[in-house]
C-alpha cells in the first residue's frame, strides 16, 4: 500500500477520537480556528460536538457563529431551527446566508441511496448470446433463477474480457461455453431429477462467492423445511457475506432475527461489508436495527457514521440527522411506550 494510502487509512480508522483532540482548539481564543474546527466536526458528522456547536450560535464573533451554523446545518441538528431562523436577522451577511443554507439543508429530506446489486451488462454481440438453462420443470427453474443468472454473468464476463483480448492466451469462446456448461451440471440446474434444495446445497460449495450468495436467494424464496437449518449454519460460516445474507434470509422467512450478526459486521467489519450490512438493516424494514445504527453514529469511522445516519432516517421514519443525543432520548422513550 502507498504511504500515503496507508496514512489516510489510519487518519479514517482513527477519526472517531478527533472530537477530543479538537475540542481544545474549539474552546481557544482564536475565532478563525475556532470556525474551522465547528466545520471539521460536521465533515465527520460528530455527533457530541451538537451542543458545541448550538452555543456557538451566539458567538461574539461572526465567523463562527457561521460556521456552526453551516455545521448544524450538515448535521441536519433540527432542534437548531428556531435559532437558525433568528441568525437570518443576524447583523452579518455571511452569517444570513450560512443561517438560510442551514435551514434549508435540515429541511431537505436526505435519500437513502441502497446499494445496488452489480450485474453484468449484455452485449449486443451474437457471441454473448447464452443459450437457456433450463430442466423442463418452469417452477424449478424459477425458483433456481437467481444461480443460473450468475452463472450466466460468469460466461458473459468471460466472454467480454475474451473480446477484451484481456484473458490469458488459449481462452477461447468454446472454452468458455465448456466451462459454462461444467458449472450447469455440477450445480444439476437442468437435471430435473436433482431436488431444489440439492442444487441449492451444491452451489454453497462452490468456490465462486457470487454462485454461494445466490444459493443463499434460493434458500430464502423455497417453501422448504430443510432450507432453516442450512441458513442457520451458515450464521457461522467463515465467510462474513454469507452470515449477513443469511441472517437476512432468515429474518425475511419470518423465523429468527439474529441481529448479533450486524452488530459484529457494524464493530469489526470492512467498510464495504459495513455498507451493505446498514443497507440490510434498512432493507428489513425492522425497528430492531435502529439501536445497531445508534451505536454506528459513533462508529471510528466517518463513512460509517455518514451511512448510520441516513440509514437511521430511512428505517424510523424519524429525522434528528447526526444529532447523537437526540437519538437516544428518542430510543428511550421508544422502549417506555
Amino acid at each position: 500500500m502507498h504511504p500515503r494510502e496507508r496514512n489516510k487509512e489510519i487518519c479514517q480508522q482513527n477519526a472517531r477520537f478527533w472530537y477530543q483532540e479538537l475540542l481544545p482548539v474549539f474552546q481557544g481564543d482564536d475565532h478563525y480556528s475556532r470556525a474551522l474546527v465547528a466545520l471539521e466536526y460536521a465533515r465527520l458528522k460528530e455527533g457530541r460536538a451538537v451542543e458545541l456547536l448550538l452555543a456557538a450560535l451566539e458567538d461574539t464573533e461572526a465567523i463562527v457563529r457561521g460556521a456552526a451554523a453551516s455545521a448544524l446545518g450538515q448535521l441536519r441538528v433540527r432542534r437548531a431551527l428556531d435559532q437558525l431562523t433568528a441568525l437570518r436577522r443576524d447583523p452579518d451577511s455571511s452569517v444570513r446566508k450560512c443561517a438560510a443554507k442551514a435551514l434549508e439543508d435540515i429541511k431537505t429530506v436526505p435519500r437513502f441511496a441502497f446499494e445496488e446489486t452489480h450485474k453484468f451488462r449484455q452485449s449486443n454481440q451474437s457471441a454473448n448470446k447464452l443459450p437457456p438453462v433450463h430442466s423442463g420443470n418452469p417452477q424449478r427453474d424459477l425458483a433456481l433463477s437467481p444461480i443460473t443468472e450468475v452463472v450466466n454473468n460468469i460466461a458473459e464476463f468471460d466472454l467480454k474480457m475474451y473480446q477484451s483480448m484481456r484473458l490469458r492466451s488459449g481462452t477461447s469462446p468454446t472454452r468458455i461455453e465448456a466451462k459454462r456448461l461444467q458449472m450447469i451440471d455440477f450445480l444439476g440446474l437442468s437435471s430435473p431429477d436433482i431436488p431444489t434444495i440439492e442444487v441449492a446445497a451444491r452451489a454453497l460449495r462452490y468456490e465462486h462467492g457470487g454462485i454461494r450468495r445466490a444459493a443463499v436467494d434460493v434458500l430464502e424464496s423455497i417453501d422448504d423445511p430443510q432450507a432453516i437449518p442450512i441458513l442457520r449454519d451458515l450464521l457461522v460460516d467463515e465467510n462474513e457475506y454469507q452470515r449477513i445474507y443469511a441472517a437476512r434470509a432468515l429474518e425475511r422467512k419470518g423465523k429468527d432475527y439474529p441481529i448479533e450478526i450486524f452488530a459484529q459486521v457494524l464493530e469489526k467489519g470492512d467498510f464495504t461489508l459495513q455498507e451493505k450490512a446498514i443497507g440490510i438493516l434498512v432493507e428489513l424494514d425492522n425497528p430492531a436495527g435502529i439501536p445497531l445504527l445508534i451505536i454506528a453514529l459513533q462508529h471510528q469511522r466517518i463513512e460509517v457514521r455518514e451511512r448510520a445516519g441516513t440509514a437511521l432516517i430511512a428505517l424510523s421514519r424519524v429525522d434528528f440527522g447526526w444529532d447523537l443525543t437526540m437519538w437516544e432520548q428518542w430510543w428511550k422513550q421508544q422502549g417506555q411506550q
